[in-house]
């Protein structure tokens, strides 16, 4: 558990930087220890869409955010 707070916070340093392959790496490190998890979900499909631009990232952070994620609704663009 205290390693998946530091790729959170690692990916979270990496998506204020634009990093978007490395913020996709430390969410789905941080993934690894907890796949649910309310801040590293939405964060690594939000991280893997501006990666790849593959739309299918952008609908389930869509979906995370219709379901009341607020995370996902603050990365919604």
């Amino acid at each position: 558990p205290e390693e998946a707070s530091v790729h959170l916070d690692m990916g979270d340093m990496m998506w204020d930087q634009a990093r978007w392959d490395w913020a996709a790496h430390h969410y789905g490190e941080a993934l690894k220890a907890d796949p649910q998890d309310a801040w590293a979900l939405p964060s690594s499909y939000a991280a893997q869409y501006r990666l790849t631009g593959d739309e299918r990232w952008k609908q389930s952070l869509q979906a995370l955010a219709d379901a009341g994620n607020e995370r996902a609704g603050a990365l919604m663009w």
